[in-house]
């Protein structure tokens, strides 16, 4: 127990002395009284003539004094009593403080609530500094704290108003909304590659380029024509809000066939983007289709043609396509023969062959490589999608065991090949170095 008296006890102090000096004037009023009592019972007694009918009245005054005399008496031990207990307070007070005095980290540790505060210029600098640094950040609290509730009220007015706007506003922005979201669905499959958006993929998976090419068509035109269709039934029903079941049926149909045609060309645009020139290829490979084989009807295809031979570069010599207009081959190591088989079809026998494992032959032995006019007169634009160093590297690697497709002809005791219309770019790098291609053997024509 601790009273504080001397420590900060003010208030107690001054009540127990204030009471202390009410008691001491109350036993002095007391004996002022007392004294007055004896004063009047003395002087009546000595009255003359004897104190006669005020017997009874001095009786009374006498009875009174005694009464006086006890409340003094009681008072003057009450006042003892609250002097001793003053005395003891005073003394057990001091006591404790200078225990506290002399334990007073341990004191404090003990009792955390009895350490008064430091005051704050009697403070280390540390400690000024972290009180501060506690103050500024607990104010940048409650300002992050005010911040963040201006903005979410500011945010909620601002969404608040925006669906006020929208309810306003409903069907011009989603009339809006469907439109652009048309307008961007048929730039997407314009931009990604048209109606062979897809061919890329497809190939890439298995297809040929003619089917690839077909497949794509029909997908992309599907987008174009559903999302078109699919945009005018849904701007129809915002403005009309048609309850009809065919229609909403019609509706529901075009827009599941929209979406899903337009996901499929958002993948087929995607894997372009991760594949440059693939459509190009695709392309290419679409014109070097292998030509049907040629009636007996054609021209003559005579090494002696007066059409002159060319070159493509310094390595690589072409001839000119007597059949195709603007069109070239690219000269092998049987070309004579290569003629002899192009103006002698009903001379050839053709079979499958049964041996679908890779071999390796000579890249000059490939005959029938075609070329584009625009591609003689500049090669650039035969290199447009990669240059020419690449395929050379890659002609040089073995095409990374990548077999083309040819037919192999045997004639009179000679065997050579007909290129079958996809990868010229490798052929023609291949010969240009001078060396060997991995191939696969689809077909063999035997001269009877």
């Amino acid at each position: 127990m601790h009273i504080e008296i001397n420590n900060g006890g003010l208030a107690a102090a001054a009540s127990i002395n204030d009471f202390q000096d009410y008691l001491t004037d109350f036993i002095s009023r007391s004996e002022d009284i007392l004294s007055s009592f004896k004063t009047v019972q003395n002087t009546t007694y000595n009255l003359n003539g004897g104190v006669g009918s005020l017997r009874e009245a001095v009786e009374n005054i006498g009875q009174r004094i005694t009464e006086e005399r006890e409340r003094i008496n009681h008072a003057k031990e009450t006042l003892k009593k609250t002097v001793e207990f003053t005395i003891n307070t005073v003394n057990t007070d001091k006591h404790v403080a200078e225990i506290v005095n002399q334990n007073k980290e341990e004191f404090y540790k003990t009792n955390p609530w009895l350490k008064p505060p430091v005051p704050e210029e009697e403070k280390s600098w540390g400690e000024r500094a972290w009180n501060s640094f506690k103050e500024g950040m607990k104010e940048l609290g409650e300002n992050i704290k005010e911040g963040f509730i201006a903005v979410r009220d500011t945010l909620k007015k601002g969404w608040d108003k925006l669906v006020e706007f929208y309810e306003e506003h409903k069907k011009i922005i989603q009339t809006v909304l469907i439109v652009v979201g048309a307008i961007a669905a048929i730039v997407a499959v314009v931009s990604g590659g048209g109606l062979l958006v897809l061919a890329p993929l497809l190939t890439a998976i298995g297809f040929s380029a003619p089917v690839a090419a077909a497949i794509s068509g029909v997908v992309a035109v599907t987008a174009i024509v559903s999302t078109v269709a699919s945009s005018t039934l849904n701007v129809v029903d915002v403005w009309f809000e048609i309850d009809n079941t065919l229609f909403n049926r019609i509706q529901t149909a075009l827009n599941i066939t929209a979406g899903i045609s337009n996901a499929l060309v958002s993948i087929g645009a995607l894997y372009n983007s991760f594949h440059p020139g693939a459509i190009d290829q695709v392309k290419e490979q679409l014109a070097n289709q292998p030509v049907d084989k040629i009636s007996a009807t054609q021209p003559d295809f005579m090494v002696n043609d007066k059409v002159p031979d060319a070159k493509f570069n310094d390595s690589v010599d072409i001839i000119k396509d007597p059949i195709k207009n603007d069109e070239f081959y690219v000269k092998g190591n049987y070309s004579d023969d290569f003629v002899d088989y192009w103006n002698n079809l009903e001379d050839y026998t053709t079979m499958p062959s049964n041996n679908n494992s890779v071999q390796w032959i000579d890249a000059g032995d490939v005959e029938g490589v075609y070329l584009h006019g625009n591609e003689v007169r500049d090669p650039s634009v035969f290199y447009k999608t990669r240059p020419a160093a690449d395929y050379t590297k890659y002609a040089s690697n073995g095409l990374n065991n990548n077999p083309l497709e040819v037919t192999k002809i045997i004639k009179d005791g000679k065997e050579f090949y007909l290129f079958a219309g996809e990868g010229r770019h490798r052929l023609i790098a291949a010969k240009e170095i001078g060396v060997k291609v991995p191939v696969i053997i689809r077909d063999i024509v035997i001269k009877k």
